[in-house]
């Protein structure tokens, strides 16, 4: 998934407003090209559209003429990032800059350690770095590519260059104590762990027109604390002794629970039983609600769940009857597949005391499916709970709800005649097939009393595993579904 559209614009001056003087068509044109520096990742021709507010067909047209001036260009996936063309552009305006900046860039990187960077104004609110030279004996430095824009009021460079304009109200005080010094000095503000240093080079007219300066990476005391943010109460040391100690400490002194407590008990259970009842039942293939139902039900006490796969996890955010003490997800910091790894290496660290639970997507599972070798190698206390739709369910319903149903759906379906229990016995597992919710729990059942790793393959329906996901409006927000 891609990160959302960038669109934020900065309002042009009042003299620069198209009106009928002026070519709207060059203007969208720019508008364009200013889009896509903003969204170096690239966008789809529909982003573009959206994000400069003009007809899909207007925006076609728009970047075929760009392409053709190689001031744009489309990767195989057909996203629209900036092209070679505004290189040689940008170079005719600033090689005198760049061809005096860099030697003296390259004996500042040399000679202090660290990475020296040439950053000139762009625009009044925005500071763009022209040139990036990096240390070549240092053992470990700071990078960041040329091109870059930050907010002129972050940074050394961006305060460096404020320092040299006239007073601003309501400046920060380190332009007040840089238009005093000389020089501006920053730590963390645009990148974690990073001071930089920067003076500005002010141009004949009185006005600055670069900064010039060095960016340190902090290498910090890996013992220090409250770095990032303030902690009420500052404790160092290793999870698997600090937590013994503090139960220890608290042992004979148990808080009393709130009044409370019951109350809230009482309607989680409510809730859940309710969501129990209304998850759709009687289907075969079975929906996936009705699926994490009946899994989560049979989920044991003391069991360790692991969640994988994207419609699947979705409707084990709402469905799940279970209140395992252990879950491991990935959520946003990976990528699907790790649920398999991640149920291996838990029962791995656990030593195969406690049953695992893993309920995964199919597509999620193949992943890694060789894993199972390692699971019946080490005769794992593990259950795979796989929900079969034969297909990429998250994106068949990106495909639905971007072009429609009866689309294509190119590239998210796979074989129906793949048997995903059977796949288990190969490897040396305990497999069982499952197409009706009532076999769904017995099947669990005799998976864990089998004593092997278990894959138990549960057909789910693909229209319900792709349209209906709950709270799906809020998911897709994190990965900017919809501007396509």
């Amino acid at each position: 998934m891609c990160p959302p559209v960038e669109r934020k614009r900065v309002p042009p001056a009042q003299g620069d407003r198209p009106d009928t003087k002026t070519s709207k068509t060059l203007h969208n044109g720019i508008e364009v090209l200013e889009l896509l520096a903003r969204n170096p990742r690239g966008l789809t021709v529909s982003e573009v559209a959206e994000g400069v507010g003009v007809h899909r067909t207007v925006a076609h047209r728009l970047i075929r003429t760009l392409e053709e001036h190689r001031l744009c260009t489309r990767d195989p996936s057909k996203r629209v990032t900036l092209g070679p063309g505004l290189v040689s552009l940008a170079e005719a305006v600033e090689v005198d800059l760049r061809t005096v900046a860099g030697p003296v860039l390259m004996e500042l990187a040399e000679a202090q350690g660290a990475t020296a960077h040439l950053v000139v104004p762009e625009g009044e609110a925005e500071a763009r770095a022209l040139m990036v030279v990096e240390p070549r004996g240092a053992h470990a430095h700071i990078a960041f590519r040329a091109g870059r824009v930050d907010p002129m009021d972050q940074g050394s460079a961006g305060l460096a260059l404020l320092s040299a304009m006239p007073p601003r109200e309501q400046e920060r005080e380190e332009v007040t104590q840089a238009r005093s010094r000389g020089y501006a000095i920053t730590h963390g503000e645009v990148t974690h762990a990073v001071s930089g240093v920067s003076a500005p080079v002010v141009g004949r007219q009185g006005k600055p027109v670069a900064a010039v300066g060095v960016s340190v990476l902090e290498l910090k005391d890996p013992e220090a604390i409250g770095v990032n943010r303030p902690i009420d109460v500052p404790l160092v040391g290793d999870l698997r002794a600090v937590v013994p100690q503090l139960a220890e400490a608290l042992g004979d002194t148990p808080r009393e629970p709130s009044p409370e407590l019951a109350g809230w008990i009482r309607e989680d259970a409510e809730r859940l039983a309710g969501l129990a009842d209304s998850a759709p039942s009687g289907m075969s293939p079975v929906h996936p609600a009705r699926l994490v139902v009946e899994a989560t039900k049979v989920f044991p006490a003391d069991g360790i769940m692991v969640r994988d796969g994207g419609a699947t996890t979705i409707f084990q955010w709402t469905y799940s009857q279970a209140k395992p003490h252990d879950v491991i997800w990935n959520q946003n910091f990976g990528h699907l597949g790790t649920g398999l790894p991640y149920a291996v290496g838990a029962s791995v660290a656990d030593g195969g005391r406690r049953p695992v639970m893993l309920v995964t997507g199919d597509s999620s599972f193949m992943f890694h499916i060789a894993e199972l070798e390692t699971a019946a190698r080490l005769n794992l206390p593990l259950v795979c709970v796989v929900a079969v739709d034969y297909a990429w369910g998250l994106e068949v319903g990106v495909y639905k709800r971007t072009f429609g149903q009866g689309s294509r759906e190119t590239g998210v379906h796979w074989s129906t005649g793949t048997r995903l229990d059977k796949v288990g016995e190969g490897f040396g597992c305990h497999g069982e097939y499952v197409e009706r919710d009532e076999d769904i729990a017995p099947a669990i059942k005799r998976a864990f009393a089998s004593g092997r790793t278990a894959v138990v393959h549960v057909a789910v329906d693909p229209k319900a595993n792709s349209e209906e996901m709950p709270s799906y409006d809020e998911f897709r927000t994190w990965y900017a579904e919809g501007q396509q």
